[in-house]
């Protein structure tokens, strides 16, 4: 972790340093930690959870800490014990239960936080082992099928538990304390047949214990695992029979005894594992060991033979062979038949999946396997390649697998039948691989094999295929003829190849030589490798393994120099020619030779000496005893002579010699020694030694072993060489000692003597040998160098030049004057390459220079001319610089005729890395041009190669390798060069036409080589050929090939551009040849669906030529094409021409949209605007839009952007002033704005925010639904059309979709609901004035237009229509002129003084309907035939007639107007649903009416105008004034008639008040009410007025509210309660469907009250009872009456009418005024009062008028007395009684200074009468003056409306309760509309501010704190009150309270109270003043004093 550090430390450089790398190596041990940790939880959940287990530990061995180096000294120690031991086996002791559940591995092995590398190590491989163990009990728990077979599970239990071992062997490795850990590994070791090491880790477990046995008598305490290790330790020496270990201490101490049984059965920790498995327990029964060992090879092949042997020998070398001691050899080869499987392949059974980390998987992710032989003794499978043998020390243990891969732990034995290559077949009843693994298999085949159903469906469907590339090659090969360049050649006989391979045998697999050698070699290869393909193939395609060909090793070195010293000392070795097939066949003689081996008893090292005698040692014929010259014997070249061997096989023998060298050196020393002997005795003796086969043989063998290890010794010499020294020291050794045995040898050969003449082949190889060996060793010389070589060739040309060819070593391929010769040309060439990178800092310049001549002496203005090499002489090499002159500059260097000659001849891998060398020089000169050059030379290299004979002359398979070795190459080439041609401007600058027209001819050979690529995935999709089913890597290889084609057209592309421009005269027409080139590649690769492959390098380069020319044929189809290739956009009506590429569409970029911005829009254009959004190009349009915007902006750019936003918010905000108007008709109006350059508005400038918001508009306005819809549209519109107008405010078009889109808003908002209308006015002000001023903007900007089309002046025509009703809709209810209202913009002006006043004129009715008349009229210039501007100009000139101001417009101007709308409305489709339009018959009809009444028109002329209506044609014209009212009825109700839909509502309006106006009697309000019903009003009083399609918005609720006042006028005249009731409710419950809801709801509340009192015939009800009655009394009778009214049986008029007005009441609420609506509850209760109150019976405690009349009580005579003395005191002051009904209604004023006159004149009035009555004295009256006497008690208006409601407080009225309609209806709901008297005023009809203001000025903070529903209020009717005023609720439901306690307070003569304390609204006393008379004014300011709001 990293450790805080302060601020003001400055650390040490080196600390830093180092705590850098400590915190890495820190956070891949916390990360490897947590991977830990992962993998422990899910192991903890159990079975259902294996699985991610697996991959938990997986990821977890893949983890950066199991790559640290570790302690090597501990790991050498554990393998030393492990080879200690052998395979031994113990007993079964049957135990059932493991001791160690799964929660206890858990718990005892994972350690909360590891915190060691070690630790961690220790841990992850101990719980893996652990895991698969209990994965495996699951599988073995739930096995089925297959999985319960025996053979299986013993094969899966052995797999499974050595991959355990190996994970506890690990772990113990790190921790070697674990005692469990010790005895989970020994239980495995006896599982596995390793008794011995399992001993081994039992002794281990109790070694402690051991030690305390010898050293004390006295032994420590066991732990429980001690005892269980003991326990398992005793067992298996009993097993074992070992009496003498038995017999020690710590075993006596168990004997005879027995654990307990807890522990007992806990000694087996794995009881489910079988004690041993049973071919180990065969092995342990059958007694000693087997004496034949049988090597098994899968393949009859020497190679197959040689590797399973050395195999074998690395084993016994290593320790871990299992070939018992002394055993003899059996091989096992198959029989003599076609076997199809690979060297190296081995067949077995099914293999088994483990979990196993991801560096120690085995091959293919599969797991460890084996499977033994059964077949009578101990036998073995071998597979893959051998180990490396050179470097045993460091190497390790582990065998490679058959790939040549890392080496797997342990080796694997088996091997599936998959995997050979051969059919899983079951025909013996033996194991099948299981469904899991066929599956696996069957998916990984998928790729290649996953066509063939579909295939075999569609045979013969290559025909198209086979047409796009007849057209394809057509095309591209009469561009190249242009180019002189056409190697594409003709399709056919690439076709003829495939069909040729059709013929042949159908089973994949099977191969057919080419026996001719030509150009279509290559293509015919390719072909077979592809239908032949197998991992060899896939191998040598793959970019790492492309080693011997590639220019760049796998491993490179740490320099180019030591890079060029590799290839130039490889390069003999790569110009080696092999023959085309082995000479000697595959198996030839190796059943001679297995039957010899296996006749004889031979050990391992024996059978392979046999073997590498077969390969080294010469034949020879003759006299096969000695002779005496050696003329006699006849030597047959051996093997290493004769034949060519594969790499595989020569590998083999080389590794072989070195493991059997101290076998096979001391036998041949000994054969050389006799010979020495033999040769030298006869020396002596001065005769001729005799000479035998068998001498020549030794003596050959000898020189060929010496030749080998010579060669392999100069592998570990060269400079790239990396073996160490040790092993490089070793192998010195075996050169040296091989040499000087030779050389012994040879001393006393005689024909050396006689070499010149008998030319002994020997003798010459000895020669050369001794020559090669002088200059082997390291840091010679080159001056001996040459030397030794220039002797060389003297002493062969002394000889006559003969010339031996030894084709298997490459350190001496060749003996000949020639090749020495070669040597010291290459040695020359050598030093003048290697003096380029002399150091480690190169000059390319000086590179450049050197290879430019030696690689292309043309470019540098050489010429090469022939040079024999064998004329040149030898100061040549001995001074081999010689000055040149290069474009002025003067270089040293050898002749360059003769270096490039010599670097033309070296192999491809030296050019290729020489020309790469130059490539990356000028790379670093930054010169493209020249690097592409290279590129291309290095394409041409090695397609001339595929034409040389080196490699036609080479075998089929070889051919096929070198093949794809170098298309790798090639494709690298391709990918840089696409990349260069394509982005680089100038790189083509270097390329003339002469390299030019090569490098064409080179990328259309490689075109055409690939090609059969195309035709083999052709007729691989139709079923006409197969591949092999072991073919499961030929998917990468198939993308890959179809990727490279993809840039070699894409190349080809580039070169044939570049020649229209280098080569104009043979191509005039270049954009057409090109867009032809393209068209014809994308159709063939499109139809191919490869189209897109190479990352669509191809789709791009077509889109982006495709988008430069724009005027070649089917243009549009192919960029569509292209368009949904790229990017899965379709934006064409065209789309059915598109076809189905198959590609996978890529997100689009804003580069790419901004491209294709002209094209989309021309194609969108196309589609009607209205249907684009529901099109399937919406998808398209939505994806261009969202990558368009996602730009940043350029300062310069978002400045200007900035300001138009700032100005444009600011120009919204401004008054109408009319001289706007005015100068916008001329086009002088603009809005101060800034246009952004075009470069910054590059999307704008194409009119795409335009477009976008246009798609919206037409979106929001062409919707028609039942319901408010979303204003998303409309916002998007006006976002996109602002953004436009950001970058450009001079698009009239912009503008003018803008103010419809404002237009559109105000539509939307006063559409469904009149709320807005009521209660948002600023909004919809703020809306209107935004349309008005854009509609200005855009008709100031549309009249500049020169010459606009005629498309444009239609547009403009609908400008000036929109305009003009934009102008007349905002002049007219609902909207009232209030967005021309300048009262939010008073200035102040200063002139004589300062003061405040209107900034401009205000704009007037008059003004506005003569403005919205002439846009009308500039309208009709342009569409005359449109009738809405016909018809609104009537409707103009109509407004302009009524006008006092009008001085122009007639009548007749109004009615032609009319006339002409009718005449221009469109004709009538046949269609019966389309509802014709009704609105100019309809206006004609009313306007000639009016004119009528007018007196404007006479009868006669107004009947011939409505003529022109065809609805008043069928209806006979009036002959007088008194028939024109039927007349006109009669029109309107044809109209009516015609409207079958109902939704026009103005004729049957026009109808009711024609019928109406002129009588106004009951009779006409009758007739006109049922008009009205008929449409318009329900019985149920629903008011059905919907707006009709040409209706302006929000008209319709203009007509709700008149139309409403207008019934409501009628049924007061007609005095119909029923239907008023029922009309008030629905009024005040749907609010939000009245304009002006407030003034309708008055006028329907007014009207009501009028109607109950006419009903009841209250209005002339003066005097009452009530008068002079005590509040006591009031409140009796009160009840009695209340009691009354509460029996079901009482009926009467008065208190029905007295119900209606109290829930009157309640439904108003506080929307009007309360006094009326109390003034009808007074009256009609007190006419209840004197009507019941005498003819009930009294009461308890109660007493009638006669009773009080007859009290005989002194206080009721005071009482009466005192009355009579106040009375006749009134009468003598002159003062009138008015206790009428109206004064006792009338209550105090609310203010204060009316409380306090009112009370003062109280007191005056008392102290006169008492004075009067003698009752009290003037003094007594003075000195109380200051205490202010108490009011007598009144009955005030308040007591009386209370006492009223409360006789239905608990009862439900009849006829329904309004207040309960008003209560349901929710506040200010837009849905249900509706009244209530929640939320105070206006019943939820709008906001409480806007009907507050409007209503009532004064409130009383108090009435906040009421609350309804209290039980503890004083007043119900006070509580009511503010419940209504709090809104929460009608106040129904508020509690009536004791009368006695309401009253209370009044007798005191204080103000009624709440129950908190605060006082009643208003301060109102509610004491009636006695002396005041009949006061109005008092009366209404008390009506308002109770209309109080919160």
């Amino acid at each position: 972790m990293s450790t805080w550090t302060p601020l003001n430390a400055i650390p040490d450089e080196d600390e830093d340093a180092g705590q850098e790398v400590d915190d890495t190596r820190e956070l891949q041990i916390e990360e490897a930690v947590k991977l830990y940790q992962n993998s422990i939880k899910l192991h903890a959940q159990g079975p259902r959870s294996y699985k991610e287990t697996e991959d938990a530990f997986t990821a977890l061995f893949a983890s950066e800490i199991f790559r640290y180096e570790e302690p090597t000294a501990q790991q050498q120690g554990w393998e030393e014990a492990v080879d200690a031991t052998e395979g031994e086996d113990g007993q079964d002791d049957g135990s059932d239960d493991g001791l160690l559940a799964l929660g206890d591995v858990v718990q005892q092995s994972a350690r909360s936080a590891p915190d060691s590398v070690s630790e961690i190590l220790y841990l992850a491989y101990k719980n893996r082992g652990i895991f698969v163990l209990d994965q495996l009990r699951h599988r073995l728990r739930s096995a089925t099928g297959t999985e319960s077979q025996d053979e299986y599970r013993e094969q899966l239990i052995e797999t499974v538990a050595r991959a355990a071992f190996n994970d506890f062997t690990e772990a113990l490795l790190r921790d070697d304390t674990d005692w469990s850990l010790w005895r989970l590994t020994a239980r495995l070791s006896v599982l596995l047949g390793q008794t011995r090491f399992a001993r081994y880790c039992l002794e281990a477990a109790v070694a402690g214990q051991i030690e305390d046995d010898v050293g004390d008598k006295n032994p420590s305490k066991m732990s429980i695992e001690e005892m269980l290790a003991v326990k398992q330790l005793r067992q298996l020496l009993e097993g074992m029979n070992d009496d003498i270990s038995l017999s020690q201490p710590l075993m006596a101490r168990f004997s005879g005894k027995r654990l307990a049984p807890e522990l007992e059965r806990n000694v087996d920790p794995y009881p489910f594992l079988p004690r041993s498995l049973s071919r180990f327990a065969e092995q342990n029964t059958s007694g000693p060991s087997p004496e034949r060992y049988t090597i098994k090879v899968p393949e009859r092949a020497w190679a197959a033979v040689g590797k399973a042997l050395l195999h074998e020998l690395q084993m016994e070398r290593q320790g871990t062979d299992n070939i018992p001691m002394g055993a003899g050899i059996l091989i096992s080869i198959p029989e003599d038949v076609a076997v199809h499987a690979k060297p190296g392949h081995f067949t077995g059974s099914r293999k088994v999946s483990i979990a196993y980390g991801a560096h120690e998987s085995a091959p293919e992710g599969d797991a460890l396997s084996a499977e033994p032989s059964r077949e009578g003794s101990s036998s073995r499978d071998y597979a893959g390649q051998v180990t490396e043998v050179l470097e045993p020390s460091t190497k390790s243990t582990k065998p490679h697998n058959a790939d040549g891969d890392e080496p797997t732990q342990p080796p694997s034995r088996k091997r599936t039948s998959s995997t050979a290559g051969l059919q899983d077949t079951n025909d013996g009843g033996g194991r099948v691989r299981s469904k899991r693994i066929r599956a696996r298999e069957s998916t990984a085949e998928n790729t290649t094999t996953g066509d063939k159903t579909a295939a075999e469906t569609s045979k013969g469907s290559v025909e198209p295929y086979a047409d796009r590339d007849e057209r394809l090659f057509e095309t591209v090969g009469n561009l190249l003829n242009r180019l002189e360049a056409n190697c594409l050649g003709s399709l056919h006989p690439l076709q003829g190849i495939v069909v040729e391979a059709g013929r042949r045998s159908s089973e994949p697999g099977s191969k057919a030589e080419n026996s001719a050698r030509s150009s279509e070699t290559p293509i015919s290869d390719l072909f077979t490798a592809l239908r032949c393909w197998d991992k060899v193939k896939a191998k040598a395609f793959t970019p790492t393994q492309a080693v011997g060909v590639r220019p760049m090793a796998a491993e490179a070195p740490p320099s180019r120099k030591l890079e060029l010293i590799k290839l130039l000392e490889q390069s003999n070795t790569e110009n080696r020619t092999m023959t085309s097939i082995p000479c000697e066949p595959i198996g030839q003689g190796l059943s001679q030779f297995t039957t010899k081996a296996n006749s004889q008893w031979l050990l391992i090292t024996d059978v392979a000496s046999s073997w590498l005698e077969h390969f080294l040692k010469s034949d020879y014929e003759g006299n096969h005893g000695p002779c005496s010259s050696l003329l006699s014997v006849v030597l047959k070249g051996s093997s290493y002579v004769r034949d060519a061997w594969p790499d595989d096989l020569k590998e083999t023998i080389v590794q072989m010699l070195v493991i059997l060298d101290v076998w096979i050196y001391p036998d041949l020393s000994k054969k050389c020694e006799d010979i020495v002997i033999h040769f030298r005795r006869a020396r002596d003796s001065n005769y001729r030694p005799p000479l035998s086969g068998s001498t020549l043989q030794v003596m050959d063998m000898v020189e060929t072993i010496l030749e080998l290890h010579m060669e392999l010794y100069s592998t570990m010499t060269n400079s790239y060489s990396q073996v160490e020294a040790n092993v490089r020291e070793d192998q010195k050794y075996r050169v040296d000692r091989w040499e000087m045995l030779m050389d012994e040898v040879m001393e006393v050969y005689p024909e050396i003597e006689n070499l010149k003449a008998s030319q002994d082949t020997l003798a010459l190889r000895f020669i050369w040998q001794q020559h090669m060996f002088k200059i082997l060793p390291e840091g010679l010389p080159k001056d001996e160098v040459t030397k030794t070589m220039l002797e060389l060739r003297t002493w062969f040309l002394a000889f006559s030049g003969p010339v031996v060819k030894l084709q298997n070593n490459t350190f001496m391929p060749e003996l000949s004057a020639k090749a020495a010769w070669k040597t010291l040309q290459r040695g020359a060439i050598f030093d003048f390459l290697t003096d380029i990178f002399h150091s480690e800092q190169v000059d390319p310049a000086l590179v450049t220079d050197k290879l430019e001549i030696v690689l292309d002496p043309s470019a540098a203005g050489l010429a090469l001319n022939p040079v024999e090499e064998d004329t040149a002489s030898e100061t040549t090499v001995q001074d081999p610089n010689i000055g040149t002159t290069i474009n002025g500059n003067q270089v040293w260097l050898p002749d360059f005729r003769l270096a490039a000659r010599f670097v033309g001849s070296q192999s491809i891998t030296l050019r290729l890395f020489l020309w790469d060398t130059l490539k990356d020089a000028w790379e670093a000169l930054e010169s493209p041009s020249e690097v592409l050059r290279c590129h291309l030379r290095m394409i041409g290299i090695l397609m001339d190669e595929l034409t040389a004979p080196s490699y036609l002359e080479q075998s089929s398979e070889n051919r096929q390798l070198a093949l794809l070795g170098w298309l790798q190459i090639i494709n690298d080439h391709l990918v840089k060069l696409t990349t260069l041609a394509i982005n680089e401007p100038s790189a083509f600058d270097m390329i003339d036409v002469d390299r030019l027209k090569l490098s064409a001819r080179s990328v259309a050979s490689l075109a055409r080589l690939l090609h059969i690529s195309a035709l083999f995935e052709d007729a691989l999709r139709a079923g006409r050929i197969q591949v092999a089913e072991s073919a499961n890597h030929l998917s990468k290889a198939r993308k890959l090939l179809v990727d490279m084609q993809i840039r070699t057209w894409t190349l080809l592309y580039s070169l044939l551009k570049e020649a229209t421009k280098q080569i104009k005269e043979a191509f005039p027409r270049p954009s057409e040849d090109l867009a032809q080139y393209l068209q014809v590649v994308h159709q063939a690769t499109g139809l191919r669906k490869v189209c897109s492959a190479s990352n669509k390098i191809l789709l791009k380069v077509i889109k982006q030529e495709l988008f430069k020319t724009q005027t070649i044929e089917n243009w549009e189809i192919d960029t569509l094409q292209v368009l949904v290739d790229l990017y899965n956009l379709k934006i064409g009506p065209n789309s059915v021409w598109v076809e189905d590429h198959g590609c996978c569409g890529a997100e689009i970029d804003r580069s790419t949209a901004v491209m294709i911005m002209d094209f989309a829009l021309t194609i969108f254009r196309r589609v009607n605007i209205k249907e684009l959004s529901k099109s399937e190009y919406k998808v398209a349009i939505d994806r261009i839009n969202t990558f368009v915007q996602a730009n940043p902006r350029h300062p310069g750019e978002s400045d200007l952007i900035n300001f138009n936003i700032r100005v444009f918010t600011q120009f919204m905000k401004k008054s109408i002033n009319p001289r706007d108007l005015y100068d916008s008709v001329k086009g002088l109006w603009a809005m101060p704005g800034k246009r952004v350059p075009e470069h910054y508005a590059k999307v704008a400038s194409k009119g795409w925010y335009f477009f976008i918001g246009q798609i919206a508009l037409a979106r929001a306005r062409s919707q028609k639904l039942p319901s408010p819809k979303s204003k998303e549209d409309l916002e998007g519109a006006e976002k996109y059309f602002r953004l436009d107008l950001q970058y450009n405010p001079e698009r009239w078009e912009t503008w003018y979709r803008l103010a419809q889109t404002c237009d559109s808003m105000i539509e939307e908002d006063v559409l469904w609901t009149a709320e807005k209308l009521n209660y948002d006015r600023p909004r919809l002000n703020s809306l209107q004035r935004c349309a008005i001023r854009c509609y200005m903007t855009a008709l100031s900007y549309a009249v500049r237009l020169p010459e606009p089309s005629i498309e444009t002046e239609e547009k403009i025509s609908e400008l000036y229509t929109s305009f003009g009703m934009r102008m007349y809709a905002s002049s007219r209810p609902p909207f009232d002129m209030d967005v021309f209202s300048l009262k939010d913009y008073q200035r102040f002006f200063s002139g004589a003084g300062i003061y405040q006043g209107n900034p401009h004129v205000q704009l007037g009715e008059f003004a506005a309907w003569k403005f919205a008349r002439v846009m009308f009229d500039k309208a009709l210039v342009h569409k005359p035939g449109y009738w809405i501007n016909h018809y609104m100009k009537g409707k103009c000139l109509w407004k302009l007639f009524q006008h006092p101001e009008n001085r122009t417009v007639d009548a007749m101007d109004v009615v032609d107007a009319f006339v002409r709308a009718i005449e221009t409305l469109p004709k009538r489709k046949l269609d019966r649903q389309i509802q014709p339009i009704f609105e100019p018959h309809y206006k004609l009809v009313s306007i000639v009416h009016k004119l009528l009444q007018k007196e404007e028109l006479g009868i006669i002329g107004a009947s011939r105008i409505l003529q022109n209506t065809p609805y008043a044609r069928k209806v006979d014209p009036p002959r007088d004034l008194d028939c024109w009212e039927p007349y006109i009825l009669r029109i309107l109700k044809t109209l009516r008639t015609a409207d079958k839909s109902n939704w026009h509502h103005r004729m049957t309006a026009r109808a009711a008040h024609i019928i109406y106006d002129d009588s106004q009697d009951v009779l006409a309000a009758t007739g006109a009410r049922h008009e009205l019903n008929q449409q318009i009003f329900t019985k149920t009083m629903v008011v059905q007025v919907w707006k009709p399609e040409f209706e302006r918005a929000g008209r319709h609720y203009v007509y709700t509210s008149r139309y409403t006042m207008f019934f409501t006028r009628l049924l007061l005249q007609l005095s119909d309660k029923q239907a008023m009731e029922a009309l008030a409710k629905r009024v005040r419950k749907r609010a939000i469907d009245f304009y002006e809801h407030i003034k309708v709801w008055g006028e329907v509340y007014e009207a009501y009250i009028k109607v109950l009192r006419r009903t009841g015939r209250l209005d002339d009800h003066e005097d009452t009872s009530i008068k002079g009655i005590s509040p006591e009394e009031f409140n009796n009778k009160a009840d009695r009456l209340k009691a009354w009214s509460e029996d079901p049986s009482t009926s009467h008029p008065i208190l029905t009418i007295l119900r209606e007005a109290i829930e009157l009441k309640k439904l108003n609420g506080t929307l009007a005024k309360l006094g009326p609506v109390e003034d009808l509850i007074a009256h009609a209760f007190i006419r209840l009062w004197d009507e019941i109150i005498p003819t009930l019976p009294s009461g308890d405690g109660a007493s009638t008028d006669d009773d009080d009349d007859d009290e005989s009580t002194e206080k009721g005579k005071e009482k009466a007395q005192q009355q009579q003395k106040q009375q006749q005191q009134q009468q003598k002051t002159g003062k009138k009684d008015k206790m009428s009904v109206d004064n006792l209604l009338m209550t105090t004023n609310n203010s204060n200074d009316n409380d306090n006159d009112t009370e003062d004149d109280v007191i005056v009035i008392e102290y006169n009468t008492a004075l009067a009555a003698g009752v009290i004295s003037g003094p007594a009256m003075a000195a109380n003056r200051t205490t202010r006497p108490s009011r007598p008690k009144s009955i005030t208006k308040r007591d009386i409306v209370r006492k009223a409601e409360a006789l239905f407080g608990n009862k439900s009225t009849t006829g329904g309760t309004m207040a309960s309609a008003a209560a349901a209806a929710p506040s200010g709901s837009a849905a249900g509309g509706g009244g209530g008297g929640g939320g105070g005023g206006g019943g939820g009809s709008g906001p409480p501010s806007a009907r507050r203001k409007s209503r009532v000025e004064r409130q009383d903070s108090s009435a906040e704190g009421a609350g309804a529903g209290v039980g503890t209020e004083t007043n119900a009717e006070e509580a009511n009150a503010r419940a209504e005023v709090d809104g929460h609720g009608e106040g129904a439901n508020v509690a009536d309270q004791d009368d006695g306690e309401a009253t209370e307070p009044e007798a005191e003569g204080e103000n009624s109270t709440t129950s908190n304390g605060n006082a009643d609204p208003g301060g109102v006393d509610l004491a009636e003043d006695e002396g005041d008379g009949d006061n109005e004014v008092a009366q209404e300011d008390d009506d308002e004093e109770m209309f109080t709001d919160c």
